[in-house]
């Protein structure tokens, strides 16, 4: 074991690509650097003749944000209904495309993958964005497009739920964050009432018919989270866009979204409902409005560290890793064990605890926010009695 190691990334999203064609939606840009990365290991591997295991613990794929079209213009403003099919078909369509907009990264993973003198494998879980991998031709096309096929067939894996095994237990972490993105059945997530589609929970759908629309005008968006604390952050800061988001989430989850104020803090939403001042933006970070934002983005993540908790004694596991949240970190668990979130390689910043006039900077001046961003992983080594432990690492 002590001449092995595992690397787990976690929520890439790529899109349908060609950014600098117009593609407002595409999220992923950071292909040169995905593939200096896997040369890095691939470099360490060999000199070392180390094994190494590539773990993408969910959401490497956007399918929510790709039309399910045989072409594809990076500049047309796709509608809803677009973004909506999630057969088998139409997701091969949308992987197509995703492929088709990033050839360099498929290619870097492609290289990757080695049978021996070491062997290097890839694992891929699914995430809540990327469902559509449960289907059996969408895993096909990608074994195709690696080379993973035949004798290498086994150098590449697809995860249903998690990976639990030699002392780890990876998992997206979708089934424990915020209720509008779990899944009744994540193993088996077929829509009950339309045949031959997938399940879009609440999180899919606000994705497909808010933020598909949004990011042309603001492009940033998607990089608050979770999606709840937008709108409180939104009411604080910029009051028309947040009655268009609640508006939005409240046709697809307005439960959810009511349960977020529970008992007490309902008088909240009317105060920022009715007071004039606050519709011309005259508010502070210290508003109700930006607490319930702070509030959101806590239980998210203490909601995947109770988790992590629970998994590290029920499946016996020293490391658990998850993605979801976008937000990198290292914790110690209670038994001994670590949990590490792995980030993303998007970009997101928590803004719950700056002031207005950051927020205020960056409605008007995005780009001066957007490009700063850290391209975490996890890496997990053995010890020579076989013990895994892991660290929260950036590529440099």
């Amino acid at each position: 074991m002590a001449g092995k190691a595992k690397i787990v990334v976690s929520d890439l999203h790529l899109g349908a690509g060609f950014a600098q064609a117009g593609n407002a939606l595409e999220d992923f840009t950071k292909d040169e650097d995905f593939a200096r990365f896997l040369d890095q290991i691939k470099q360490e591997s060999e000199a070392e003749g180390r094994e190494f295991e590539l773990i993408i613990a969910g959401d490497m794929l956007e399918f929510l944000q790709v039309p399910a079209t045989d072409t594809f213009d990076p500049r047309r403003r796709y509608p809803p209904q677009a973004y909506r099919p999630s057969s088998e078909d139409d997701s091969l369509k949308k992987l197509d495309l995703i492929i088709a907009g990033h050839p360099t990264f498929f290619a870097a993973l492609r290289d990757f993958l080695a049978p021996a003198h070491p062997r290097r494998t890839v694992t891929i879980v699914k995430g809540n964005h990327d469902v559509n991998l449960h289907w059996g031709a969408v895993q096909d096309r990608l074994r195709e497009v690696l080379g993973a096929t035949g004798k290498r067939a086994g150098l590449l894996t697809f995860e249903e739920r998690c990976v639990s095994r030699e002392g780890i237990y990876v998992e997206h972490g979708n089934q424990y964050a915020e209720r509008f993105n779990r899944f009744d059945n994540f193993e088996e997530p077929h829509d009950p009432v339309h045949e031959g589609q997938l399940v879009l929970v609440p999180g899919s759908r606000f994705v497909i018919d808010f933020f598909n629309q949004v990011e042309r005008e603001r492009y940033w968006v998607d990089g608050v989270k979770p999606l709840t604390a937008l709108i409180w952050y939104a009411f604080a800061f910029d009051f028309p866009f947040a009655v268009r988001a609640l508006a939005s989430f409240l046709r697809v989850a307005p439960l959810v979204l009511l349960s977020s104020l529970a008992l007490g803090r309902a008088p909240y939403l009317s105060e920022y409902l009715t007071d004039a001042e606050s519709r011309r933006g005259r508010v502070t970070a210290k508003t109700p409005a930006m607490a319930l934002a702070r509030r959101e983005v806590a239980k998210a993540h203490s909601a995947l560290y109770r988790a992590a908790e629970a998994k590290s004694r029920e499946e016996g596991a020293r490391v658990v890793v998850f993605g979801h949240t976008h937000r990198a970190l290292s914790l110690p668990l209670g038994n001994g064990g670590q949990y590490l979130n792995a980030g993303t390689w998007v970009w997101v910043r928590d803004f719950s605890a700056e002031d207005e006039a950051t927020w205020r900077e960056l409605f008007a001046h995005p780009e001066r926010f957007t490009e700063d961003r850290r391209l975490t992983y996890v890496r997990i080594d053995y010890d020579r009695e076989g013990q895994p432990w892991g660290r929260l690492l950036s590529l440099s």
